[in-house]
Formats: structure tokens, C-alpha cells, sequence
């Protein structure tokens, strides 16, 4: 869901991202496909110094499920692995975004994430991963979500700063804890997430052949400052509609017909 190529950027902004909207969190017993997932066990939150920060603040511990098994195709080394759902959740979070972005980020980046891999698990009536089969999702960004282990991610940072910006996304993880998006009490099937929108998000309709009700377009106001906000790329009609038509979203384009098809 991420790493989209320079070439690609205006035109995703322009007819590829699609708003997440919250309209409810529930825990992850809501039934997937009438096949319901366990209520988890929940015990008291403890706060306490934060021993790898700089400047004596407090973090909350969390106490939490880790949640069902999940399988995950490791598309860099070409292998199954299985691990904890909120493992999982915490691998994401560090592949999708920045530990430097905000707490709230980082919280509501995990609920789309927990989101998007729950709906999607063989064991509860997902469809798993079609490039891979057997697994519920991979680590391949163009087609699931991004992943990286706790100790790549420990070993990419600088040793100084390592163990914040790990207890930062562990928090941001743990405190979602069992929290993914519902529209009507059903689990959302596409959490879709993005960096930037340059302003304003696209209605699910014009994407895809289906409108989604919870994918409306919204206003997205005071993105100027965002790195990705604005840039611009140019390339012929015939490799415009090649790129989308390969982009493995279920997106047909006629080179002769872009400017019917495109908005």
C-alpha cells in the first residue's frame, strides 16, 4: 500500500486514494463472514517512566491480547511465517509509517491495519492472499501491507533513538488493542489508507465498480505541508493506462479513452 512509484503519484492522488472513515470501532468478535471471532481478556492498564526516553516521561503499559494466529508470506524471503495477530499489527505499523508521526497517527494507522488483515484471515472467512496460496496476507506493499520485523526495525534506527521509537509503535498498537473499523456492525472489507490526498479523497465509485458507502469523498484541508503534497510527472497515454491496468486494482483503461475514463 505504499512505495508508489514517482511515475505514479499524480495520477494515484488524482483517482487512486479513497478516504478511510471511521464511522465505528469495535472489538474484533464481530463476526467475520457469521464465523465470530473470541472476546479477549482485558486486564488493568499500569503507567510507569519511560526508561529509554530522554526526558523522564511517563508511558502507559498495556496489557493486552495478542490475538489469533495469522499466516504471513514473507514475499523478501520467499517463505510462510506465523506469528501473533498484533505482532503482525506492530511489524506493519513500523513498514507503513514513520515512528517520528504522531501518537494518533500511529493509532489509527494500526486500527486500518488489524483491519485490513482480519478480513482477510482464512479462519475467519477471508479470502486470504490471492499471490500466495495458503497465507492470509503477505509483506509485499504493492499487493497487502508492508511488514518489517522488530529487529530490522531496531537495526535501521539509530541506537540512540531505537528503543523510543519501538515503545512508541508497541503503545500506539497496544493501546487499539481488538479495535478495527465497522460500517453497520460489519467489519470493514476496505480500509483503505494513504499518505496524502492533496485536499480532497475520491468516492469508491469512481474507482472501482462498486460504491462503498463508508469510501466517500471528504475534504481533507491543510495538506500543504505535506512532502508528497504536490509533484508532477509526465508520460504518454499508452503507458499511463499500462501502469493502471497492471496495478493489480481490477482498473481497465483505454488508451484511445482516458479522457471519458478519467476524472
Amino acid at each position: 500500500m505504499k512505495n508508489i512509484s514517482l511515475m505514479m503519484i499524480t495520477a494515484v492522488v488524482m483517482i487512486l486514494f479513497i478516504p478511510l472513515i471511521i464511522n465505528g470501532l469495535g472489538k474484533y468478535n464481530v463476526p467475520v463472514n457469521v464465523k465470530p471471532i473470541p472476546e479477549s481478556a482485558q486486564s488493568q492498564n499500569t503507567v510507569k517512566t519511560d526508561p529509554s526516553s530522554r526526558d523522564g516521561s511517563t508511558i502507559t503499559e498495556y496489557t493486552v491480547d495478542e490475538g489469533p494466529e495469522i499466516k504471513v508470506f514473507d514475499a523478501q524471503n520467499n517463505k510462510l511465517m506465523k506469528m501473533k495477530l498484533e505482532e503482525y499489527i506492530r511489524g506493519v505499523v513500523a513498514g507503513e509509517m514513520p515512528a517520528g508521526f504522531e501518537i494518533e497517527a500511529l493509532k489509527a494507522q494500526a486500527v486500518a491495519a488489524r483491519t485490513y488483515a482480519i478480513t482477510r484471515m482464512l479462519a475467519y472467512g477471508g479470502k486470504g492472499c490471492a499471490e500466495h496460496q495458503g497465507a492470509d496476507i503477505c509483506t509485499d506493499p504493492t499487493h497487502c501491507q508492508a511488514w518489517i520485523s522488530k529487529e530490522e526495525c531496531l537495526k535501521s534506527w539509530s541506537p540512540v533513538e531505537a528503543s523510543e521509537k519501538w515503545a512508541k509503535i508497541t503503545a500506539a498498537v497496544d493501546s487499539t488493542n481488538n479495535m478495527i473499523l465497522v460500517y453497520d456492525a460489519v467489519p470493514v472489507m476496505y480500509p483503505m489508507y494513504f499518505s496524502t490526498s492533496s485536499g480532497k479523497t475520491e468516492n469508491s465509485g469512481d474507482i472501482f465498480s462498486y460504491q462503498y458507502p463508508y469510501l466517500r469523498s471528504v475534504s481533507s484541508p491543510d495538506e500543504q505541508v505535506a512532502p508528497k503534497f504536490t509533484s508532477s510527472v509526465s508520460f504518454s497515454n499508452d503507458e499511463f493506462a499500462k501502469k493502471f491496468n497492471q496495478s493489480g486494482y481490477g482498473i481497465k483503461l483505454d488508451k484511445a479513452k482516458l479522457s471519458s475514463q478519467v476524472k
